[in-house]
C-alpha cells in the first residue's frame, strides 16, 4: 500500500518474491480448472465516484478472453501461503477486507481467491460482497483520510460503523488505469 501510494520502498523478502514469481502459475491454474479467462492482470483500477479509492487487481475472470472490467464476473485475489490450508475454510479476515474493499472499487459482487497452500494444494475460496462492510470499510477511510494507512489497516484499527443506508450505490462499475491497457494490451489468459 505505502509503496503504491507514498513511493515508500521495502526490501523484498523471500517469501514476496516467490509469492511474485508464483502468482502467473497460479493465474494460469485458476483458468485452467474453472474454465474462466483470467483477464487485467495486476490491473489498476479507481472507484468512479471517488478517484482516492485504488485497488490494484491481482486479475479478474470472465467468459471470455476480451472482456474489459465491465464484463468481469469476478475478483481474482491471488494468495501464496505457507499454510497447509485455511482454520475450516475460512478466508482470514485482513483477506475478507481487501476482498470487499476491491469490490468496492469495481462494482463486482465476488472474490475468488486463488491460495496455493504450501505450494502444494490450490484451494479456491469465494466470497460475496457485503455492502454492511463495505460501508463501513468506506467510512473508517473517510476518517482516517489524512493518514498513509491502508483501507483494511485503517478498518481493523479503528472501525466506524454507520447504517448501510447512508452509503452511496458504488455499482457502476470502476474506471481503469493500466497503461498495458493503453496499448491494447488485456493481459487476458
Amino acid at each position: 500500500w505505502l509503496s503504491k501510494t507514498a513511493g515508500v520502498d521495502f526490501d523484498e523478502t523471500e517469501p514476496m518474491r516467490w509469492g511474485n514469481l508464483m502468482e502467473p502459475v497460479i493465474l494460469d491454474e485458476v483458468a485452467h480448472r474453472t474454465g474462466l479467462a483470467i483477464c487485467g492482470r495486476q490491473r489498476r483500477v479507481t472507484h468512479p465516484e471517488h478517484a482516492h479509492h485504488l485497488a490494484t487487481l491481482d486479475a479478474y475472470a470472465a467468459d471470455h478472453p476480451d472482456a474489459d472490467l465491465s464484463a468481469a464476473l469476478a475478483v481474482v485475489e491471488v494468495k501464496n501461503t505457507s499454510d497447509w490450508s485455511w482454520a475450516d475454510d475460512v478466508v482470514p479476515l485482513h483477506y475478507y477486507l481487501q476482498g470487499q474493499w476491491q469490490m468496492h472499487v469495481t462494482g463486482l459482487s465476488v472474490v475468488l481467491f486463488a491460495v496455493l497452500h504450501a505450494g502444494t494444494q490450490l484451494g479456491l475460496y469465494e466470497v460475496e460482497r457485503d455492502d454492511e462492510d463495505i460501508f463501513a470499510l468506506v467510512a473508517a477511510v473517510g476518517a482516517g483520510a489524512s493518514t498513509k494507512a491502508d483501507p483494511v489497516t485503517i478498518f481493523v484499527v479503528a472501525p466506524v460503523q454507520t447504517p448501510i443506508e447512508n452509503y452511496p450505490d458504488a455499482q457502476t462499475g470502476a474506471e481503469v488505469c493500466d497503461d498495458n491497457n493503453a496499448a491494447g494490451n488485456d493481459g487476458c489468459s
